[in-house]
């Protein structure tokens, strides 16, 4: 899981930082590239994950907070699968740029929804290591989930100086 969030948010990250720093522009070619392979690592840890996603079904998750981590991820995951079938020059050609790109900047919520995965599934796990004093090192889902929360600042940045540069 890790490894998806590290490739798909470094493919969602290239163009912000292409657009701020120019020595980045030569790595935007990788960016297809690391979203699909890190769509293939989400997709692992689907299959992974397998069943505790099929007690979904069972009355039981319906009633505790299992099902809240388990939401985020799948709609996450939707969202990504159809980023991942839409990756490609038949598609941007048939449903024009605009649109292409619409859909594929839907990416940025579903990474807000992988946050929401994590935290919930690993908020205590956090909470206990603060508690203990910081005298380890941080979990990786901690580190993924500051990761995601660049990316969107990085985003939003990107967006801002779009805009202004519109205006301007």
């Amino acid at each position: 899981a890790d490894t998806a969030v590290l490739l798909m948010g470094l493919s969602m990250l290239l163009s912000s930082l292409c657009y701020f720093w120019n020595f980045v522009d030569t790595k935007i070619v990788y960016r297809k590239h690391l979203g699909l392979a890190g769509f293939a690592f989400a997709v692992t840890h689907l299959l992974l994950s397998w069943s505790p996603f099929m007690s979904l079904f069972k009355t039981s998750t319906w009633s505790s907070n299992g099902l809240y981590p388990v939401l985020a991820g799948t709609t996450a995951m939707m969202i990504f699968s159809v980023m991942a079938l839409v990756s490609n020059q038949y598609s941007a050609l048939t449903l024009g740029g605009k649109m292409w790109r619409g859909i594929l900047r839907l990416g940025y919520p579903a990474l807000l929804l992988v946050a929401v995965h994590i935290t919930l599934l690993k908020y205590s796990r956090w909470m206990a290591w603060a508690e203990a004093g910081f005298t380890s090192l941080p979990s990786m889902s901690l580190l993924m989930t500051l990761f995601i929360i660049i990316i969107l600042l990085m985003r939003i940045a990107l967006e801002v100086s779009l805009r202004r540069q519109r205006v301007s």
